[in-house]
């Protein structure tokens, strides 16, 4: 892989909590949800996030880490069907952000092209660090696609996901969705009427 390509992704990593809140600062003074927008965004976010809890059951802790770790390798439940699972979570909560502020195309549209930017990048230093630690990567990334569903049989091995520890990890995650639940309905109630 590409070195200048890992190195920025790295440092994406250490701040890919921080790196859409100017994005949705933006779609929230700029746009006005729509009941279609708020009712695709909410549906998005739920989605999103049940896929975030599988993950975290599965990958661990280490999803909260501002380094690139992995004490092992998370084969089993999302990761049998895609090498990201969590990322496409984040990406359906923040497409469910848009919706909730927003029912402007361009800014649904720009949202992904960046996500998909940033994420891009992420993904090559994650997966730097994951081919020189396991040796099974390898072939489990020749099998499993990156984000988009595998649509044939999922990678066959796998551990048990940990619900308890996935809804304990999450706890900021939740409060922050019904923050910024809140806040769309303030913004449709008080300045989109």
């Amino acid at each position: 892989m590409n070195n200048l390509r890992v190195r920025l992704g790295r440092v994406l990593f250490r701040h890919r909590g921080w790196l859409p809140v100017p994005f949705f600062a933006l779609a929230f003074v700029w746009g006005c949800p729509t009941a279609v927008s708020l009712g695709t965004g909410f549906a998005a976010l739920v989605l999103g996030e049940l896929l975030r809890i599988w993950s975290v059951a599965h990958a661990g802790l280490t999803t909260r880490a501002r380094h690139i770790t992995a004490p092992r390798l998370a084969l089993g439940g999302p990761y049998s069907f895609v090498r990201h699972p969590i990322y496409v979570g984040n990406f359906l909560v923040g497409l469910g952000f848009v919706g909730l502020l927003t029912a402007h195309p361009w800014i649904w549209l720009a949202y992904a092209v960046l996500f998909w930017l940033e994420y891009t990048l992420i993904t090559d230093a994650e997966e730097a660090f994951l081919l020189s630690r396991f040796d099974t990567y390898r072939a489990y990334r020749q099998k499993v696609p990156r984000f988009l569903p595998y649509r044939g049989k999922a990678w066959p091995e796998g551990e048990r996901g940990d619900l308890a520890m996935a809804l304990r990890s999450e706890r900021s995650t939740f409060l922050l969705l019904v923050a910024f639940l809140g806040l769309a309905l303030i913004k449709k109630t008080l300045a989109c009427s």
